[in-house]
């Protein structure tokens, strides 16, 4: 099965191939409905071009099931008092002739085909494209072979040892996946939202850390550069992460702020041609390996969060360091720690975006995010529900797989058809990106579905494998440890509540 709107088409099926050049009908025909006229040029591969389409020919189905004869008879013949539809005002001999019947219709024959014709068009109705493009399955499939391949076999043993994958990484770049969406001008493959989704959903099936760090460094670091970075700033910074020659950080929560961005305590002070940066950032992915970093600091506290900016810190930078690599439940393998700001003085030109824009990029940085973290979850998801189908079938019990008790099927299914709701979801989300459509609500709908449903489906995984699912010689206690980030990071379950209830009151009251 593919997925909804990805060749971003919605076409007209066409039935027995009928062709018209050209249907014309006026509203002396549809005199019931709002409907002034139809200008249906009924091609292969139609698309639907201006909004009132589907109304207009919703209102013409209606009438033309109606079918009253004695209506169109009533228009074209007001003297007549024949009705009948075999009338003689239309038979070709008919000695009757209307005085405007020559503008009003065409030949019986003629006409009742184009009727026909606009009719199938109508029983048909439009088709949804459910269908995968040809680079996007090879995207697909190249990175789920390289996952199966190279980061399967040692996924337990850097879950354990908590190391960073510098190699998994290094390879991941040179493949070109470390920059996937940006433009190609400055280091990036230049792929669609829906390829970077379905590639991060392949990674996160067998590792969510390297699915996180993957997910953070294109959409977060490198993402804020590339929608409020300017030219040289692009080729400076931006270059270097789509390539993957460098990491990429990025810096807004604080130990003392989270979701509430106003309580933001690092500052950023004018000084001549430099800012000098004072504070501290926490919970900070590729924090310790990352070598450039997108921070966030307010400038002006008077104006709340028109007053926040974005500024570009490279490592090294004097004032600039970071703590000890924090020790989490799970995402062992992805580098996570607390950044330090003492006098920390940056050039001038390092300001990223407008002054006092900062909060308001970032709200465009984390929409982009949360698809990311959407596509981790349904990838743990998936995970969750392949590995409790095969244990399964394998576990005997009372002489039978356990896979045949109506209990544990009935689990694996809910799985399944959760799964592929959140899969759904994203793909939605990354397609209205894709599109240049606004996709906020989306893109919240489909991180809160998708991270819920990873915790829940890890949790079934482990149910299903009892005492061994509880144990590290399976994947699925891990699969819940990395699970529950997806809850938290990037906005809480609670915050993408609320981002969803305002904007279904906004659209609605």
């Amino acid at each position: 099965m593919g997925y909804p709107g990805l060749n971003q088409k919605s076409t007209i099926n066409h039935q027995n191939n009928y062709n018209p050049t050209s249907v014309d009908i006026s509203q002396t025909f549809f005199s019931s409905c709002f409907v002034k006229s139809l200008d249906f040029q009924a091609k292969e591969g139609f698309s639907l071009r201006d909004k009132t389409s589907t109304i207009r020919f919703e209102a013409q189905r209606r009438t033309a099931k109606r079918n009253q004869p004695s209506t169109i008879s009533k228009i074209r013949h007001p003297t007549s008092d024949i009705r009948h539809p075999t009338s003689d005002i239309r038979h070709p001999t008919s000695d009757i002739r209307h005085p405007t019947s020559k503008k009003i219709f065409v030949s019986w024959k003629r006409f009742s085909n184009q009727i026909k014709a606009v009719m199938n068009v109508l029983e048909v109705g439009t088709t949804m494209n459910f269908d995968l493009s040809e680079d996007q399955k090879m995207i697909r499939d190249s990175m789920r072979d390289f996952v199966e391949q190279v980061v399967k076999p040692g996924v337990m043993e850097r879950d354990e040892s908590k190391e960073f994958p510098h190699e998994v990484v290094k390879q991941l770049a040179e493949m070109g996946f470390m920059g996937m969406v940006h433009d190609e001008k400055y280091g990036g493959s230049g792929v669609d939202t829906v390829s970077f989704a379905l590639a991060i959903e392949e990674i996160a099936r067998w590792d969510a850390s390297l699915a996180l760090t993957v997910a953070s460094h294109t959409s977060l670091c490198s993402g804020h550069i590339a929608i409020a970075g300017t030219h040289e700033q692009k080729l400076t910074f931006l270059t270097p992460l789509a390539k993957g020659e460098k990491l990429g950080g990025w810096g807004l929560t604080e130990p003392g702020s989270g979701s509430d961005a106003s309580g933001m305590k690092t500052t950023a002070v004018l000084d001549g041609n430099e800012w000098v940066i004072n504070g501290s950032k926490i919970f900070i992915t590729q924090g310790s390996v990352g070598e450039i970093f997108v921070v966030l600091a307010v400038t002006d506290r008077s104006k709340g969060a028109k007053g926040i900016s974005a500024f570009i810190i490279e490592k090294g930078t004097k004032g600039f360091s970071h703590g000890p690599k924090l020790k989490k439940l799970g995402m062992n393998s992805s580098d996570t720690c607390e950044l330090y700001f003492e006098d920390c003085r940056i050039p001038k030109e390092n300001l990223l975006g407008e002054l006092g824009m900062g909060f308001i990029d970032t709200m465009k940085v984390l929409d982009s995010g949360r698809v990311g973290i959407a596509a981790i979850g349904v990838g743990i998801a998936r995970g969750s529900m392949e590995e409790a189908i095969k244990y399964a079938h394998e576990r005997v019990q009372f002489g039978t797989p356990i896979y045949e008790n109506q209990a544990i099927k009935w689990k694996v299914v809910n799985m399944a058809v959760q799964t592929e709701a959140a899969r759904l979801l994203v793909l939605k989300a990354a397609c209205l990106k894709d599109q240049g459509k606004v996709y906020t609500k989306e893109a919240s709908m489909a991180k809160l579905f998708s991270s819920e449903l990873a915790t829940q489906a890890a949790l079934e995984a482990i149910q299903i494998h009892g005492g061994y699912g509880y144990t590290k010689e399976y994947h699925v206690e891990r699969f819940l440890r990395d699970a529950k980030l997806l809850e938290i990071g990037e906005g809480t379950s609670e915050v993408q509540r609320m981002v969803i209830g305002k904007l279904l009151a906004k659209e609605l009251i």
